[in-house]
This record gives C-alpha cells, sequence and structure tokens, in this order.
C-alpha cells in the first residue's frame, strides 16, 4: 500500500530561518573568542588555529633558556620581589626577570662561587642569596651590602635554606640552613648557632619552614638524618 506523500511531510521540521546578519554576526563572535583563547605568539601571527585540538587547548608555556638571558639553565631557587620581578638563581649567577627582558647579575668575588642555592627577600628589601661555597651574599638598593658573619665560619660554608621570621621583640630574624655547620640565626646584629649540641639530627640542613598551629609558633628544619622543630618566641 502506498503511503500519503502528505503523511511524510507532516512529520518533518522546519529548518529555523537565520537572518544573514545574525549569522555573520555569530561568526564574528566565535573568531574573536578562538582568537582571544590563543596564546600570545599565535595571536601576534595573525591567530592561526592549530589543526590539533589537544594543541589548541593546550595552556600556554614559554620556555626560557641561556640563550634567552638566564646566566645558565639548571635552576636551584625562584623568588618574586615586591617590585613584580621574578630572581632566578642558577649555578651561574642570579637574574631577574620583569615581563620583558632579563637582568643578570653575578655574585660578589665570583672567582669563589657564582653558584646559587638559595634566596630570600626579607622585609626590608633586601634580596638574600645562599652561595655554593662564601656563605651568604646580600643585594639591597642596586647594590651588594656587605654581611659580618662573625665567628660562625658562614664565610666558607654553602648555604641550602633561608627563612625570614618575626622575633617577639618584632624585629626580623633571619635563619641560615647550612650544608655542614647546623643552623644559623641571625637579628640584624648577632648570630646564634644551632648544631646536633642543641638536639639538631644533623648538621646538614636542606630546608626551613615555618608553622603557627595550637602549639604556637614553630621553625622546622629538614636535616639529612630526619626534620627537628624549635619553638619560636
Amino acid at each position: 500500500m502506498r503511503r500519503d506523500p502528505t503523511h511524510r511531510r507532516s512529520t518533518l521540521r522546519a529548518r529555523p530561518h537565520v537572518r544573514p546578519a545574525a549569522a555573520r554576526n555569530l561568526r564574528q563572535a566565535f573568531a574573536l573568542l578562538v582568537f582571544f583563547l590563543l596564546p600570545p605568539d599565535l595571536q601576534a601571527a595573525g591567530g592561526v588555529v592549530p589543526t590539533d585540538p589537544m594543541v589548541a587547548g593546550r595552556p600556554y608555556c614559554k620556555l626560557f633558556l641561556d640563550v634567552d638571558g638566564l646566566p645558565q639553565n639548571t635552576v636551584h631557587a625562584l623568588v618574586v620581589d615586591r617590585e613584580g620581578s621574578l630572581w632566578v638563581g642558577t649555578q651561574d649567577g642570579a637574574a631577574a626577570y620583569d615581563g620583558r627582558r632579563w637582568m643578570r647579575l653575578d655574585l660578589p668575588q665570583p672567582g669563589l662561587s657564582n653558584f646559587v642555592r638559595s634566596m630570600l627577600e626579607t622585609r626590608d628589601g633586601s634580596l638574600w642569596i645562599g652561595r655554593q661555597a662564601g656563605g651568604l651574599a646580600r643585594y639591597r638598593g642596586g647594590k651588594w651590602v656587605d654581611v659580618d658573619f662573625g665567628a660562625t665560619g658562614l664565610a666558607e660554608q654553602r648555604v641550602n635554606a633561608l627563612l625570614e621570621t618575626q622575633g617577639a621583640d618584632g624585629r626580623s630574624e633571619l635563619w641560615v640552613g647550612t650544608a655542614e655547620n647546623g643552623l644559623l640565626r641571625y637579628d640584624g646584629q648577632n648570630w646564634t648557632a644551632f648544631g646536633p649540641a642543641a638536639g639538631l639530627p644533623s648538621a646538614q640542613v636542606w630546608s626551613l619552614l615555618e608553622s603557627n598551629g595550637s602549639e604556637g609558633r614553630r621553625l622546622w628544619i629538614g636535616t639529612t638524618a630526619g626534620p627537628a622543630t624549635l619553638r619560636l618566641a
């Protein structure tokens, strides 16, 4: 039996009519959305969309190497200073990146050691740099500032970790974790040493962390022989 052709036509849905101007605006809006989702380098290239959708959706990442301005390609420390610049410590000096260009900074007496192990910016704006050899270097106001190490022997030490805390009198205290001489505290005038005789598991310190919990403020010290804690005033 033949079907009534009008029956078939009655089941078809009419396609919505889209005005040419509206369709054109929709395409333009979609093109702008895709353009602004592209990484900056593709935007600058005219918005060429990768054919692979996985590439198109990949987060933007920029790799910096020595050819781009880094002193060296092995990075041991990163710090963002109060001006928003990124400081990078490498095995052959430090460098600051302001979002446009790199500024290289060699350590004082680079022949002794230009190897950066750790970095810290303190509240007074000083950038402290822990060295592979030669202890600490302090950079403030665009110049190197001499540091008196006293009788600590820090001038011949490797500095693995740095941390700033606030003392009971409100003054800043700088904590220095060394490779062979334990933990040192500097209050701006005097140095205090903490080694195995004071309860430190090892004289080789790798990391420092301050916590503030129900038991009060504590300094956590990571050593080669395990962690230790010190109650802060």
